[in-house]
C-alpha cells in the first residue's frame, strides 16, 4: 500500500503542474475533511461542491480508489437527498462523533495514543503546543479538545494557505519552512493514529459520506506526505 501511494504521488508532474494548483487542491481536500469530521453535514454547502467536485475530477482522471468513488458519487447525488436521508446522515454523525453514550470511533488523537484511552492528556497538550508554535487559533465553535481530527486537519489547511501566501510574496524560504511544518505535523500526529481511527469508523458506518471519508482519509494523508516531500525537494532544487 505504501509503495502504491508513493508511486501515485510521484505521478504528479511537478515540473508542468502549477504549484499553485497543487496547493489549492490540497486546501480543497483538507477543508472538506476538516469540515465534515468536525460538524454535522451542511447540505447546502455539499450541493455547492458539485461545481468543483475534486473527487469527481480524480474519478474521471482514472483514480480507482474506493473512497474517492464513494465521495464523488455522494456529492453528485447530494441535491437529491430526501429529508429522511438527510436526517439519517445527521443521526449517524451524532452517533459517531458526538453522543450521548459510547462513541464507536472517538475523534481525538489522545484516545489512540494513551494506554488508558482517555482524552486531554499529554498528546492533546503536544498538539496544542504545535498550534501555538505556529500562531494558529482554531475554530471556537462547539469547542473540542485540540487533538480532534477535524481541528488537526484544519490546522494543515491553515498552514497550506500560508504556504500559498508566502509563494505569492516570493518568500521561498518561508514557504519551505511551512511545508516542513505540515510534514512534521503529519508524521508526529495525524499519521500515527489515522489508520486506527478510520478503521474503527469504517466498521461502524452505513452512510456513504462517512464510509468514503473513512476509506479516503488515511490514503490521502499518506499520499500527501509524499507530495510534501516532493514540493520541498523542488524548492531545494530551485534554490540551488
Amino acid at each position: 500500500m505504501t509503495a502504491d501511494i508513493k508511486a501515485k504521488s510521484e505521478m504528479l508532474n511537478f515540473e508542468t503542474l502549477p504549484l499553485d494548483h497543487i496547493l489549492k487542491s490540497r486546501g480543497w481536500m483538507y477543508n472538506f475533511l476538516a469540515k465534515y469530521f468536525y460538524k454535522e453535514p451542511d447540505f447546502k454547502a455539499l450541493e455547492k461542491l458539485m461545481e468543483n467536485n475534486l473527487f469527481q475530477t480524480l474519478k474521471e482522471l482514472g483514480e480507482d480508489h474506493e473512497g474517492i468513488k464513494i465521495l464523488a458519487d455522494f456529492i453528485h447525488k447530494s441535491p437529491k437527498l430526501s429529508d429522511e436521508e438527510k436526517l439519517s446522515i445527521k443521526r449517524q454523525y451524532e452517533t459517531l462523533f458526538y453522543g450521548p453514550g459510547h462513541l464507536p470511533a472517538p475523534p481525538w488523537e489522545s484516545v489512540y495514543r494513551s494506554d488508558e484511552r482517555i482524552i486531554l492528556d499529554e498528546h492533546t497538550l503536544a498538539v496544542r503546543e504545535f498550534y501555538r508554535k505556529w500562531g494558529v487559533k482554531l475554530s471556537e465553535e462547539d469547542k473540542q479538545p485540540d487533538d480532534h481530527i477535524g481541528l488537526e486537519l484544519e490546522f494543515i489547511s491553515i498552514l497550506n494557505k500560508r504556504t500559498i501566501e508566502a509563494l505569492e510574496e516570493s518568500d521561498i524560504e518561508k514557504a519551505k519552512e511551512i511545508l516542513n511544518g505540515q510534514k512534521t505535523f503529519l508524521e508526529k500526529h495525524l499519521l500515527i493514529w489515522i489508520d486506527e481511527f478510520c478503521g474503527m469508523l469504517k466498521d461502524n458506518v452505513n452512510i456513504d459520506l462517512y464510509k468514503g471519508m473513512a476509506l479516503f482519509t488515511p490514503y490521502y494523508l499518506k499520499m500527501d506526505r509524499h507530495i510534501l516531500e516532493e514540493l520541498i525537494t523542488q524548492i531545494d532544487e530551485f534554490q540551488k
